[in-house]
Parts: structure tokens; sequence; C-alpha cells
């Protein structure tokens, strides 16, 4: 389908190539019904009205003829396939709009095709998976949203590919779980969080897999005893606290 789609807008940019040596001053306010073409600023917007509104398909082309957006309108609104292509070719954004708003996937690209950003839209927000990535192609972030807001699982890795965080959202804040991990893949920190507050145990880990602190957070402040340990395992200070403050 894509390839017949990039084919269809080859045809059209070298067909509009001639077009634009014959520059237009047409309004798009002046079109009730029929095809438009015209120089908006320094590019070239061609499409088609029906009862004074957009529909089917607009092209905006570079000074060039080159094609440098593809939209698709119906009754005034934005609907179907969109993209965005930069000066060389390349696509730099793929999206799906239904009644003028974001509904579907969200592609951003490169400079040569690799991914930079992917996520899902329902009714112009974001909800549903969202995937960043680093410029060499792996994977940055994988995030889930609901409405706009962070919302279950979201994993975070280095430039390298290795898990660095584990993290349980719920309406944007965490809620549950949350790990971060060393490069070795032994875990660096545990906590748990309710509603963006830490409560319960706490610990952190060396990279060798043993504990460096442990402790307890009641209303997302330090209570009781709060145990540090050197990388061999041994205790080396114990501090009392009572709502986040040291007790002496």
């Amino acid at each position: 389908m894509m390839k017949k789609i990039i084919s269809l807008l080859i045809v059209n940019c070298f067909l509009v190539s001639y077009s634009i040596s014959q520059e237009s001053n047409v309004s798009e306010d002046s079109i009730s019904d029929g095809p438009f073409y015209a120089k908006v600023g320094k590019l070239y917007v061609s499409g088609n009205y029906t009862g004074g509104l957009k529909t089917g398909n607009w092209i905006t082309y570079f000074n060039s003829g080159q094609i440098y957006i593809v939209e698709n309108y119906s009754e005034g609104l934005k609907d179907g396939l969109y993209l965005k292509l930069s000066k060389r070719g390349y696509i730099e954004e793929q999206a799906e709009y239904s009644n003028d708003l974001l509904n579907g996937k969200r592609i951003l690209f490169r400079v040569g095709g690799k991914l930079k950003l992917s996520e899902e839209y329902i009714n112009g927000i974001l909800s549903g998976k969202k995937v960043v990535f680093y410029d060499r192609g792996l994977i940055q972030e994988e995030s889930n949203y609901l409405h706009g807001e962070k919302n279950g699982n979201s994993k975070w890795y280095n430039t390298e590919g290795v898990l660095i965080a584990d993290y349980n959202y719920k309406n944007g804040q965490f809620d549950g779980l949350q790990y971060t991990f060393h490069s070795n893949d032994s875990i660096r920190s545990e906590n748990y969080y309710e509603d963006g507050v830490s409560i319960g145990i706490s610990k952190e880990f060396y990279s060798n897999g043993n504990l460096k602190l442990k402790g307890s957070f009641k209303n997302g402040e330090r209570t009781g005893k709060w145990y540090y340990y050197d990388e061999t395992g041994t205790l080396n200070e114990t501090i009392k606290y009572k709502k986040g403050e040291v007790v002496k």
C-alpha cells in the first residue's frame, strides 16, 4: 500500500513541476467548488473543494516542485493518511487522522528511514504505546499511555539496549513497584509507590548484588531505622528517621 502511495506521489511531483512555473494567486477563500492550486508563502498547495470545504487529497510542495506534505480531507477535516517528507525525499512523519484529530499511529523518522518515535492516539489524545528510539535505532523508552498520561508499565534502556529502569504508573504518577538496574542487569534500586508517594521498604544495591542501603518510607518521608552497607555487605551505619528528619 505504502509503495503504491509513494509511486503516485512521484508521478504527481513531475506533473506539478510544470504547474509551479505558472504561479497562481488564487485565494482559498475565493473557491467553493473545484480544484485549487496556489502559492502560499514559499510553498505551493494543491487540492480540491466541495461546498467550500477541503476534500480528498491535498498536497503541499517545496518551491522545487518536490512533495512536502500529503494529507487527506473529508468535509474540511483531516481524515486518513498524513505524510511529511524532507527535501531529500525521506519520510519524516506518518500519521492517521479522523475528524481532524490524530487517530491511530503517529511515527517520526530520522534521515534514512530510521525510527525516531512511534506513538498511538485516540481522538487526538495520546493513548496506547509510545516508543522512543536512539539515533542508532535501539529503543530508549517504551511506555503505555491512557488519556494523555502514563498508565501501566514503562521501560527505559541505555544506548546499548540494556534495561536500566522498569517503572509502573497510574494516572501519570508512580504507582506500584519501581526498579532501576545496573548495566550488568543487576538491580540498582527497588521502591514502592502509591499515587506518586513512596511508601514501604526501599532498597539500593551495589553492582555486585550486595545491599547498599535499606529503610522505609511513610507518606513519602523516611521513617524508622535505615541501614547503610559497604560493597562487601558489611553494615557501616544505622540512622533513625522520623518524618524525614534524622533522630539524634
